[in-house]
């Protein structure tokens, strides 16, 4: 077996814990994008670069004037506890080789994956974990009842225990029900999910107002990005919160919580959308996120390429338990989804148990510190 060498331009991505496991990387060379970089042969070799980010151009660029592959990565749907913006290491990561699965102007794995579509896979080992498992089907592994199985599992135990992407949020009641209630989702500005959503700032102005027509008898409830509470990033409503029948909700709250008490949901291109498909709402999309064009929700836009109707099993199989890796959070090593949802939901449960105001004694001032962070988790 060659010896796998992944390169990369960014210095901070080579930093992610334990990037040669998801990989499969024997070694992770970083070199600034203006140094000589020297091939070695003999080696499998392949470049890397964190989703669409712009500091990926050069090293996609580079990639094809040395003829070797580029991997596309970015964080999985079960990410982590707490934020990745405040450090918290992945415990998913998806790999991909032909696009990444929130750029809708061009195919991506996942969505070459839910199409049905057979193309040959490079043999790298990078690709060698998906190359296994779609070996391990004779026909579309979407139709193979035990995945299908496996996938329903999953969505019973992820909605029983509220995890999302991120999962240090607490639940929230937003107060008693008096009417429907319709949930709009914001999205941080300048997310590369909206632009290669086939969307822009726009789509949130029309979301909003489509949602207000639609249902005049309903509440309107907009749910602020975890990133914009923390102070990381803006969002698409600012000026909305003197709007009667629109409710910002400002609070840091759990996704699927607050998706239980609502009756419809509007997205731009939010994973959010597809954890309220999984709740069984109805959605609609005005961006293309990776869960629409499949015949599942109703979409303000076309997608051309998606020419199957796929249902919700099916997207979930494709886009967690093919498409997605994992990380065993105490080993460091690769793991199954199963895995993940059980360490995420012992945490989501000791995160609610010691939710709330906590009264330690008899600490010394050094160790404050370690208790407020030891307890926070």
């Amino acid at each position: 077996m060659h010896t796998a060498i992944a390169y990369t331009f960014s210095r901070k991505l080579g930093r992610i814990p334990h990037l040669k496991t998801f990989i499969r990387a024997d070694e992770i060379i970083w070199r600034p994008s203006w140094a000589p970089l020297t091939i070695e042969s003999g080696k499998d070799h392949f470049f890397i670069g964190w989703g669409k980010k712009p500091n990926t151009h050069k090293a996609r660029e580079y990639a094809r004037s040395k003829e070797v592959p580029f991997i596309a990565l970015e964080d999985g749907f079960l990410r982590s506890v707490g934020l990745g913006v405040s450090g918290a290491p992945p415990l998913s990561m998806v790999i991909d080789d032909v696009g990444i699965y929130y750029d809708a102007t061009r195919p991506s794995r996942l969505e070459m994956i839910l199409n049905g579509l057979e193309q040959d896979i490079d043999d790298l080992p990078a690709l060698q974990p998906l190359i296994d498992t779609l070996d391990t089907f004779s026909n579309d592994p979407l139709d193979d009842d035990d995945l299908l199985s496996r996938a329903r599992h999953c969505i019973e135990q992820i909605t029983q225990h509220k995890l999302s992407k991120y999962n240090n949020s607490p639940e929230f009641n937003i107060g008693r029900k008096n009417c429907e209630r319709i949930l709009l989702v914001d999205q941080t500005a300048g997310d590369a999910s909206i632009e290669y959503g086939l969307a822009n700032a726009d789509s949130f102005r029309k979301m909003l107002n489509c949602a207000l027509d639609e249902h005049p008898d309903a509440e309107i409830f907009i749910k602020t990005h975890p990133d914009v509470l923390s102070g990381k990033k803006s969002g698409h409503f600012p000026h909305v919160s003197g709007h009667e029948r629109v409710a910002l909700i400002k609070q840091d709250i759990n996704p699927i919580s607050l998706l239980q008490q609502v009756d419809k949901v509007y997205v731009v291109s939010s994973q959010m959308g597809f954890e309220a498909l999984m709740l069984g709402k109805p959605v609609v999309c005005f961006g293309a996120p990776f869960y629409a064009g499949w015949g599942l929700t109703d979409d303000r836009i076309s997608i051309e390429r998606r020419n199957k109707n796929r249902n919700l099993e099916q997207i979930f199989a494709a886009a967690y338990l093919l498409y997605s890796r994992y990380l065993d959070p105490h080993t460091g090593t690769s793991t199954s989804i199963e895995t993940v949802i059980g360490h995420l939901a012992l945490q989501r449960h000791w995160f609610n148990k010691n939710s709330g105001r906590l009264h330690c004694q008899g600490f010394g001032i050094w160790k404050r510190g370690y208790a407020r962070d030891f307890l926070y988790c």
